[in-house]
C-alpha cells in the first residue's frame, strides 16, 4: 500500500467511526428535544449536525480520491474532487454560522431570560436553519467555481488537488478565509466570555442572597431565645 493510500484508509476508518458516534449524538439530541420545552438550541444544533455529518463523509471521498478507486469504477477524479471541495468549503462555513448562532442563543437565554422565547420563536428558528443549509451550498459552489480545483497525479500514488489560480490569487483567497474564521472565532469567544461573566454575577448574587437569608434566620432564633 502506497503512502497516500494508507492516509486515505486512515481517513476512511476515522470517518466511519466518528459517523457512528455522531449518529448516536443526533439521536440523543432528538430525544432530548422531545422532553424539554421549545428551545432554539436543538434545531440549530441538529442543522449543524447535518453539515458535520457531510463533512465526515468527506473522508470517504478523500480516500477514493487518494486511491483512485471510485473514479476508476463510478465517476471521474474531477467529479469526486469537486464534491470533496464543495463539502470542505460548505461545511466550514456552516459550522462557523452554527457555532455563532449557538453562542448567541445561549447569551440571550442568560441575559434576557424573559424575552428569550420571544426572540428565538419558531420563525427565527426556521430562518436560522435556512441560513445554515443555504450557506453550505451557495458559498461552496461559489468557491469551487472560482477556485477551479482539478486533480493531478501524485508521486506518492493517487491524485492531489490543485487550483486553477495563480499564487497571488490563492494567497488572497486563503487570507480572506483565515480572517473570516478568526473574526468569527473572536466573536464566539467574546460571547462565551459574556456568558461566563453573567454566570459569575448570578452565582455571586445568589450566594449573597443565601447568606442574607441564613443570617436572618440566625438572628430570628437568637431573638426568639
Amino acid at each position: 500500500m502506497q503512502l497516500l493510500e494508507l492516509v486515505g484508509a486512515l481517513f476512511l476508518a476515522s470517518s466511519l467511526c466518528t459517523l457512528t458516534v455522531h449518529g448516536l449524538v443526533i439521536i440523543a439530541v432528538v430525544l432530548e428535544r422531545k422532553r424539554v420545552a421549545v428551545n432554539a438550541f436543538y434545531p440549530i444544533y441538529l442543522t449543524g449536525c447535518f453539515s458535520d455529518t457531510i463533512s465526515l463523509m468527506n473522508g470517504v471521498f478523500t480516500y477514493c480520491t487518494f486511491t483512485g478507486f471510485l473514479q476508476a469504477h463510478l465517476a471521474s477524479s474531477l467529479v469526486i474532487l469537486q464534491i470533496s471541495q464543495i463539502i470542505v468549503w460548505g461545511s466550514r462555513i456552516t459550522q462557523m454560522i452554527t457555532v455563532l448562532l449557538i453562542a448567541t442563543n445561549r447569551v440571550t437565554a442568560i441575559r434576557y431570560p424573559l424575552n428569550h422565547l420571544r426572540i428565538w420563536k419558531s420563525t427565527t428558528q426556521r430562518v436560522c436553519s435556512f441560513l445554515q443549509i443555504s450557506s453550505m451550498f451557495a458559498f461552496s459552489f461559489a468557491f469551487v467555481s472560482y477556485l477551479r480545483p482539478h486533480p493531478i497525479p501524485s508521486k506518492f500514488g493517487g491524485v492531489i488537488t490543485v487550483y486553477g489560480l495563480d499564487s497571488e490569487q490563492l494567497t488572497a483567497v486563503f487570507f480572506g478565509a483565515t480572517v473570516t474564521q478568526s473574526t468569527n472565532a473572536l466573536l464566539v469567544l467574546l460571547l462565551y466570555m459574556t456568558i461566563l461573566r453573567d454566570v459569575r454575577q448570578i452565582t455571586k448574587a445568589s450566594q449573597t442572597h443565601y447568606n442574607v437569608e441564613v443570617s436572618s434566620v440566625h438572628t430570628y432564633h437568637k431573638l426568639k431565645i
